[in-house]
């Protein structure tokens, strides 16, 4: 009991919240799991903020944790803002921003994805100045890359140079988990927190787009040139669509 308590103590000067450890990265500190659990269990990102605590030599953590975490909380340390997780199921994903613009002072945005079951694959795209990276936790990915299909699978890492056509898809019947990067951030950031407000506007049904969606994706895609090109469908078609897609109240950024 003495145990708990002084570890709630530490908890408190240290001030874990529920997007996980903000403090100074010399305040090290005695936590055990199973504290945690007791102090945050309802919390969203509690299974990541449990993970961290192996950064800093704490005892044995419970067994029935979440091997399918959001975070890959070991590239999340002392950063400067908040997880944030953007659920876009309607299109077959759920985003977590592990490392903002902001943390990394616009070298880098590195997210987690969870890609669902035989979801994908996006528009054939390039990103004119940046490269991306596909780094694979679990499962499989089919990666477009230049002129070919490649297959991924855990521990690979494949980099995207710029102004490189690429896409991806997870043809499994599994959840894939992926660590993406982008560098350097540029806007890519509210580009996908655009993308995360397309998926929850009612325009993308079951997972299926229709003419309207597609109107409307294009408008989210068309505000990101200088990050994003559409290779397939052609930039302009999407471009023509976009134009119409604002001309009729859709508009998303």
């Amino acid at each position: 009991m003495l145990r708990a308590l002084a570890a709630q103590i530490r908890y408190r000067k240290m001030g874990w919240t529920e997007t996980g450890l903000h403090g100074d990265d010399e305040n090290k500190f005695e936590m055990t799991g199973e504290a945690w659990l007791e102090q945050k269990r309802g919390a969203y990102s509690w299974k990541a903020a449990i993970q961290q605590l192996t950064l800093y030599k704490c005892k044995p953590l419970p067994e029935d944790l979440d091997p399918h975490s959001q975070v890959a909380v070991s590239k999340y340390v002392n950063n400067k803002s908040k997880i944030m997780r953007l659920d876009c199921t309607e299109l077959g994903m759920v985003m977590t921003i592990v490392k903002s613009s902001r943390d990394t002072n616009g070298e880098s945005l590195e997210m987690e994805w969870i890609l669902s079951p035989h979801s994908g694959e996006t528009p054939i795209h390039i990103h004119p100045t940046a490269i991306e990276t596909y780094e694979i936790l679990s499962g499989e990915l089919e990666v477009f890359k230049k002129d070919k299909w490649i297959t991924a699978r855990v521990g690979e890492k494949i980099t995207i140079e710029s102004g490189e056509p690429h896409t991806f898809k997870n043809t499994t019947d599994e959840f894939v988990r992926v660590y993406n990067t982008h560098q350097p951030a540029m806007e890519f950031e509210n580009f996908f927190k655009g993308l995360h407000k397309f998926a929850k506007s009612g325009l993308v049904k079951n997972g299926k787009m229709n003419f309207k969606s597609i109107v409307g994706i294009s408008t989210l895609w068309t505000n990101y040139s200088k990050e994003i090109v559409s290779v397939k469908p052609p930039a302009f078609l999407m471009r023509v669509l976009g134009i119409y897609g604002k001309m009729i109240g859709l508009n998303f950024k």
